[in-house]
């Protein structure tokens, strides 16, 4: 009789770990939010000072949290042994990078750089700007920590729900704040003399529009998510009216990725939208005329935005071709930076630096090119093809998890912004911007430790 209190005390024990750690991984995703929530504000945090003070904010945030567990004498909930393929990946990256910082001349190294023109430029490092690269090695250690934390957030299934809906609603508000800072409101209510370019607090449109793009694939996700929840008479009308909540915050979106007429930023985020209706309609959980009216409502919500405001955006696209010719002689000239050093590139963020080395006619010399106008181009200038290319692999192999992992929300959602991410990345630079990228790692990992936490329930269980 005298075992009997001893084992209720050991059951306490065991089930007061999970308990506390499930707190502090909810205060973990309180904090992370408003970190995801406030980088758009400056400029989209597309300047060397907010990338160290974001740098310094997760840190501490990191710090402090990982502290706690030890006090508490807590493992983490999902630690680099989950995902052994994506840390070696990334450590590598990182040790590259930093190789880039280094000065090797002083080791007996002297890299000499072949430019255009006859030019040679010999350096005591790979990058011919190691001040620059320090900035992109703490963009990706910061990166790192983000997922890290992200997975912890995303361990239990119900909390990775809260916070895509969560993040959701920033995104809804600062589509709502494009609107309304370019007068896009007026321009739906038809009133004279409103209108405009929006980009929200961004440093351009296209970067917004990616940002928007993202918000357009996680409403769809929430929506279908909604649609295939139980038929429970006492939680129907909580789901109508969540669902409605949803389709007003899809129409905000829409009518601001419209506004900010970017045409590629719009065809991403079709493109995602749609391609987390399909991976959802593969499943089969809901009937064929639910599914029809998922595409006549995308449909319908496409054609009513350009009709309601997309005059600006038609526009531009008629204009495709001459803006085709412009970027198919940038690319040339990449190209051609990316072949002068192929194995080691420039040195991460350096492009801006190094490409005027290779800029002349016939692109245009009235237009300062900082940056390559494809992420993929920008990562094998700066990384060379092969340290270039670690980023992409581990995308794809993310995308390869995501993929075979069971359905949820937050999966539906990862896959349709890494959609949005690898088709408008092709010609622009929007995962270079850093409030983008935060939400672009925030959403992934979110969508991988719910997977994770989900399958080992399932092993718990079984």
């Amino acid at each position: 009789m005298t075992a009997l209190p001893d084992q209720a005390m050991e059951r306490t024990r065991r089930h007061a770990v999970p308990t506390n750690r499930g707190n502090a991984n909810g205060r973990l995703g309180g904090m992370l939010l408003l970190l995801v929530g406030l980088s758009p504000l400056p400029l989209g945090s597309n300047r060397p000072a907010f990338w160290a003070a974001w740098g310094v904010a997760l840190g501490v945030i990191g710090l402090v949290y990982f502290l706690s567990q030890r006090a508490r004498d807590s493992a983490l909930s999902i630690g680099p042994r989950h995902l052994p393929e994506l840390t070696i990946l990334f450590i590598v990256l990182l040790l590259f990078v930093a190789v880039q910082v280094l000065p090797l001349g002083g080791l007996g190294y002297s890299p000499i750089q072949t430019f255009p023109r006859g030019l040679q430029l010999s350096a005591s490092s790979i990058s011919l700007d190691p001040a620059t690269t320090s900035l992109t090695l703490l963009q990706f250690a910061s990166y790192g920590l983000l997922a890290l934390l992200f997975l912890q957030v995303g361990y239990r299934n119900s909390r990775a729900d809260r916070v895509l809906n969560a993040i959701f609603a920033i995104i809804v508000a600062y589509g709502l704040l494009g609107i309304v800072l370019q007068g896009q409101l007026g321009a739906l209510l038809g009133i004279p003399g409103s209108g405009g370019i929006a980009t929200g607090p961004f440093v351009n449109r296209n970067s917004y529009a990616t940002y928007l793009a993202f918000g357009l694939a996680i409403g769809v996700a929430l929506a279908i998510g909604q649609l295939e929840r139980g038929e429970s008479r006492r939680k129907r009308h909580r789901r109508v009216a969540t669902l409605a909540l949803i389709g007003v915050g899809l129409f905000v979106i829409g009518a601001a990725l419209v506004a900010t007429q970017s045409r590629m930023g719009f065809v991403a985020g079709l493109v995602g939208a749609l391609s987390v209706t399909l991976l959802a309609l593969a499943g089969r959980r809901l009937g064929t005329g639910i599914w029809l009216g998922i595409l006549a409502a995308l449909l319908l919500g496409t054609v009513g935005m350009l009709a309601l405001n997309g005059s600006g955006l038609l526009e531009r696209l008629g204009s495709l071709e001459t803006a085709g010719d412009v970027r198919a002689d940038l690319y040339r000239q990449v190209w051609q930076m990316i072949l002068s050093s192929p194995l080691v590139g420039y040195g991460g963020g350096t492009f801006e630096g190094a490409f005027p080395l290779f800029h002349q006619l016939p692109v245009s010399p009235d237009v300062v090119w900082n940056k390559a106008h494809s992420t993929y181009f920008a990562l094998w200038a700066e990384f060379g093809f092969i340290f270039g290319s670690l980023p992409l692999i581990i995308v794809l192999a993310v995308a390869i998890r995501l993929l075979a992992a069971r359905p949820s929300g937050p999966r539906l959602a990862a896959i349709g912004v890494i959609v949005v991410a690898a088709v408008h990345s092709s010609v622009d630079f929007s995962l270079e911007i850093e409030a983008v990228a935060f939400v672009f790692v925030a959403i992934v990992f979110l969508a991988i430790g719910a997977g994770i936490g989900a399958a080992e329930q399932r092993r718990h269980h079984a």
